[in-house]
């Protein structure tokens, strides 16, 4: 069971160094950008805790959420606050120690797991301090209509997904028919 732990952000017209809000006497290093402790995700924002980076089928599933939101209105996936029941619950920072390692493999596997080749327009990877250590923001955009639709590759395995709420699902065969026939004009 996740143990909420409550924080709080600090005010947005804080003094800041290179974007990251610098630290008060009493205020906790959390970057404005994490949503508060009790916000719901939705289409457009994903939780996640730290640990789907350290296993090849958590950094699979991750690949699937940059997927989906790549062919549904983008968004964006927080690595680093747990959920409970779709809640942020907590904070749950990536080790200063361990940034350089998943900086370099998360951008590797946006270019070698998604298909068409993801570039920087597309999702953007950003890092933002919490607490004592970082939360991994994937900032995905809408590509244009040209470059969709987009899936992940396992091995010869591709698949093809969009976001739905807060879900994400295989798509259909029309909405596939539909991407493709669009590329076609």
């Amino acid at each position: 069971m996740v143990k909420p732990v409550r924080w709080h952000l600090l005010p947005r017209d804080a003094a800041t160094a290179g974007g990251v809000p610098t630290r008060g006497a009493s205020d906790p290093p959390v970057d404005p950008r994490i949503p508060p402790w009790g916000t719901r995700e939705n289409e457009r924002l994903e939780f996640k805790a730290s640990e789907i980076l350290r296993s090849p089928s958590g950094r699979r599933k991750l690949m699937e959420e940059v997927v989906d939101m790549l062919n549904a209105r983008g968004g964006r996936i927080l690595i680093g606050v747990r959920e409970q029941d779709s809640i942020a619950a907590a904070l749950d920072p990536i080790p200063e120690s361990e940034r350089n390692l998943y900086d370099h493999s998360m951008r590797d596997l946006l270019v070698d797991a998604i298909e068409p080749r993801v570039t920087d327009q597309d999702c953007r990877v950003r890092w933002l301090h919490a607490l004592d250590g970082f939360v991994l923001e994937l900032d995905v955009r809408v590509p244009p209509p040209e470059r969709r639709p987009f899936c992940r590759l396992s091995g010869k395995d591709r698949r093809y997904l969009m976001r739905v709420g807060d879900r994400l699902r295989p798509m259909k065969y029309a909405e596939l028919r539909e991407a493709f026939i669009r590329d076609k004009d």
